[in-house]
């Protein structure tokens, strides 16, 4: 008998305790015989086989959490690649495509959630506003070209109209000094 057994038998109640040590448990002291007790039965009830369900209950647990976060985490990829990354490589697709120019540039499509469907829309608003411009700088450097052939044109038409009457200006006294020098050699010859 311990003093667990002792003090169960001596004052009539049940002792219960919580003993550690290489084979932990529980032990209960319990006095038998009524109404004066002649004995104490007494239980160790052994905590060990618990504790190593408890540890394998443990791993498990872990296991099924690991399990369920790498389930999880597959899932958050899949969904992200779906709503965010897809959108976005869609999105810079068509911004590489712009590196020619915006007029042959492809259009962004408007998918997935609502922020990069606007994104998308306000690229295209981009692109279309850039390509407007593009096409009205391409007429005007078309119109300033054509301004320029018709200033080289009129300066041609001046050089002409300048040559033309200084020819004019030349020609008569020229014509004049020609008319006196061929009396003159009519002159030489009749004479």
């Amino acid at each position: 008998a311990d003093s667990a057994d002792v003090q169960a038998l001596s004052q009539g109640q049940p002792e219960v305790h919580m003993h550690d040590g290489p084979d932990p448990g529980w032990h209960v002291a319990v006095p038998v015989g009524a109404p004066r007790a002649f004995g104490v039965a007494d239980v160790r009830l052994s905590t060990l086989r618990l504790l190593d369900w408890e540890r394998l209950e443990r791993q498990r647990a872990y296991f099924v959490a690991f399990i369920s976060a790498l389930l999880v985490a597959l899932g958050v990829a899949v969904l992200t690649a779906r709503w965010i990354g897809r959108p976005l490589s869609e999105i810079g697709r068509a911004m590489a495509g712009a590196h020619s120019g915006a007029e042959g540039s492809p259009a962004a499509p408007e998918i997935g959630p609502r922020e990069f469907r606007i994104l998308a829309r306000r690229y295209n608003r981009l692109r279309e506003a850039l390509t407007a411009r593009e096409r009205e700088n391409a007429a005007r450097a078309a119109l300033l070209s054509l301004q320029e052939h018709a200033r080289g044109l009129e300066r041609l038409a001046v050089a002409q109209q300048t040559a033309a009457g200084l020819a004019h200006e030349i020609g008569t006294p020229l014509n004049t000094v020609n008319g006196h020098l061929q009396l003159l050699r009519d002159d030489l010859i009749a004479a």
